[in-house]
């Protein structure tokens, strides 16, 4: 980077920034010197004194009527102020500038690596995200493998399906009468002297059967009807 400071009338007029460098720094600023009355030819040098008392000067380059000097680490190896002073010889002559003052700034200069205890939070959200969707896949297992088990229902009643039920109430509400049947025979004929010879039944048991009603089962197949629904929507 460059910092220029400018002369007029030996007098420092203008400068970019203060700051020298940090020390350990190295190569990180250019100062450029100029003059605004003129430039002054010759051979330049920058003296300098840091806060420990030593001293010394720097030839600078001549670059297009501008003195130059790249700020080296050896400048910056002491932290605090630094006096310094544009010196330029002409031959016999010596022009001198007003000395001025710069910073050389302190540094931490760590010499030990802290080790990462923890990881960033991008590593935080991808680990969080990769459990809560590690979770959703058991709770989809343990729906897809859930079975229901109430031992008050029987096994027979679990397996009765709605497919079931609408077969049973599509069926025919028949009472067992003949008289009750649809599209009987029409033109029977009758014999009248019809013998009736065999008996399968002893007499008590064939009048005990004459005397049997037609069996309701509408009450039996209602309560069915409403334990197997209540069932399935478990």
């Amino acid at each position: 980077m460059e910092n220029r400071v400018i002369f007029k009338d030996k007098e420092l007029k203008d400068i970019d920034n203060y700051v020298l460098g940090i020390s350990g720094e190295n190569e990180q600023e250019m100062l450029i010197f100029s003059f605004e009355d003129g430039f002054v030819d010759g051979t330049c040098y920058l003296e300098l004194e840091f806060e420990n008392g030593k001293k010394g000067s720097i030839e600078l380059k001549k670059i297009d009527e501008t003195y130059q000097l790249e700020v080296k680490n050896s400048l910056l190896r002491v932290k605090g102020i630094v006096k310094m002073q544009l010196k330029i010889v002409q031959k016999t002559a010596v022009w001198k500038c007003k000395s001025f003052e710069m910073h050389v700034l302190e540094a931490i200069n760590a010499v030990e690596t802290i080790e990462e205890q923890y990881p960033n939070w991008v590593d935080g959200m991808t680990i969080r995200v990769s459990e809560l969707e590690e979770g959703m896949r058991q709770i989809d297992k343990r729906v897809d493998d859930f079975e229901e088990i109430d031992p008050t229902v029987p096994l027979h009643v679990k397996n009765i399906t709605e497919a079931d039920i609408e077969k049973w109430e599509s069926k025919s509400e028949f009472s067992g009468n003949y008289e009750d049947l649809e599209n009987k025979p029409q033109n029977l004929v009758q014999d009248e002297n019809y013998v009736h010879t065999d008996n399968n039944f002893t007499t008590e048991e064939k009048a005990k059967l004459e005397t049997l009603q037609p069996y309701d089962d509408t009450k039996i197949k209602q309560e069915l009807r409403e334990e197997s629904r209540q069932t399935i929507c478990r």
